[in-house]
């Protein structure tokens, strides 16, 4: 029985996703190349642009912590964006805002760790709200065993809420607007992660030296196959409330990120109607096959990487399903589910961030 449910969830996830191994022509959608990042509203000091790294710009923002380095990683789109957002970057030396019309951005924190043996590199990818007190656990307890952090924030404007018309007229060119929109964010933290190990490697080339280790949480761990296939070298993968399937998880998340409704008229007025369940499953399959970065559609090239997932049975804001979709077609690693929701799961962290820690270690060791 065991065997014929792994066949039908491989033969639905097929059917869904299309050719799995996307490839890697056009994989990765362009950006510009400008010389410089235009900052509005700037206050105090403006950070210090250290150039061009990979297909982004990073700026280097004072310091909050003295152990530990940040920055602002700032890719350009080639076009404009219908995106009227400025978005605020405070930091200790002042604040300024980066227009979304032109540029996407997220901000990044690197710290060695100071034990005597350094072990190697550990990536983190935070979530929409950033890092949490338990999340700062459980990124504490790999520094404090060895390892270098870097902690990579969720790119600004991803998973934040937004309601879209859905005309029948146009359903299927807005359906695949949407999901080249979702592609382009998870290539974005692709691009802010790869210019960050660039910079490392020109300014602290000794913290890549061992094992790398990519973790994420939520958002970050929806993005994290693209930024291990975009990236290479990963020594072991941790997932921490994720799913495939992006646009299932906009559209039918508790969180509402993305709000789909159609305007039906009633005598004189009009009115929302939200889409129903039942009106989802082809709005999101057009979404799916625009979105060529999608975790179900990488997930073939990660499967020789030892991988953990960790996730709440009775997760809503990144739906279980999508969770189930995402273990299948990563081969059924090694997974630890609580019956927990979305919020309780990272506030386990603080618990679990011990075992994280040695299942991450034997795993290198395995290898």
């Amino acid at each position: 029985m065991r065997l014929l449910r792994s066949r039908i969830a491989a033969t639905i996830l097929l059917v869904w996703v299309g050719p799995l191994v996307a490839a890697d022509t056009n994989l990765w959608p362009a950006r510009a190349t400008a010389d410089s990042i235009e900052l509005t509203d700037v206050v105090g000091r403006a950070p210090r642009d250290l150039g061009r790294f990979g297909r982004c710009r990073i700026l280097e923002l004072d310091r909050s912590n003295p152990a530990a380095t940040e920055y602002l990683v700032v890719t350009e789109h080639v076009r404009r964006r219908d995106n009227s957002q400025q978005v605020t970057v405070k930091h200790p030396g002042g604040s300024f805002r980066l227009p979304m019309a032109r540029y996407n951005g997220s901000t990044a924190t690197i710290a060695p760790t100071t034990a005597p043996r350094p072990r190697g590199l550990f990536i983190y990818l935070t979530g929409i709200i950033g890092l949490t007190p338990p999340e700062e656990t459980l990124v504490a307890t790999f520094r404090a065993a060895g390892w270098h952090t870097l902690v990579s924030e969720t790119s600004f404007n991803f998973m934040q809420r937004r309601y879209v018309r859905i005309e029948p007229k146009t359903q299927a060119e807005t359906a695949r607007r949407l999901g080249r929109e979702v592609n382009e964010h998870l290539a974005d933290k692709a691009y802010a992660v790869e210019a960050l190990l660039e910079l490392m490697a020109k300014r602290h080339p000794q913290m890549l030296a061992g094992s790398r280790i990519l973790a994420g949480g939520s958002a970050g761990s929806i993005a994290l196959p693209a930024v291990a296939v975009r990236t290479g070298k990963s020594d072991a993968l941790i997932l921490i409330g994720t799913g495939g399937h992006a646009a299932r998880i906009v559209t039918e998340s508790s969180l509402v990120p993305l709000g789909l409704y159609r305007e039906e008229a009633k005598g004189t007025d009009r009115k929302r109607r939200w889409l129903t369940p039942a009106e989802l499953p082809e709005i999101q399959k057009l979404m799916l096959a625009e979105t060529r970065l999608d975790p179900l559609r990488l997930a073939p090239r990660l499967k020789a990487i030892p991988t953990l997932m960790i996730r709440a049975e009775l997760d809503q804001m990144v739906p279980a399903a999508t969770n189930d979709l995402l273990h299948e077609a990563l081969g059924r690693p090694e997974r630890w589910s609580l019956p927990l929701n979305h919020i309780m799961l990272f506030g386990a962290l603080q618990l679990q961030s011990g075992m994280i820690l040695q299942w991450t270690e034997k795993s290198i060791l395995k290898n």
